[in-house]
């Protein structure tokens, strides 16, 4: 992952915990304490989050053509070819 990759992911982040804060400030009582409190709680609980879905469905890649391999597989189902355990 590249530095604008994170930038855009980091930008991305902020934008959903202002949308969430706005979100709970209009639906409260419409305070600047709602919009803080959403605000910082979707900040600590999204990435959260983006890590178990990372743990939960992310796998390793293929060397030679990028595409998803799971768990222990010998040959990569993109291209064919073989995987040793090094490159997994």
């Amino acid at each position: 992952m590249d530095n604008s990759q994170i930038i855009l992911i980091g930008v991305l982040l902020l934008f959903l915990a202002l949308l969430i804060g706005y979100y709970s400030y209009s639906k409260g009582k419409g305070t600047v304490v709602d919009f803080l409190v959403g605000f910082l709680l979707s900040l600590l609980v999204s990435p959260l989050i983006a890590f178990l879905v990372v743990l939960i469905f992310g796998g390793t890649k293929c060397p030679h053509c990028r595409s998803r391999v799971e768990g222990k597989a010998v040959v990569c189902p993109g291209c064919q070819r073989e995987l040793s355990p090094k490159t997994v």
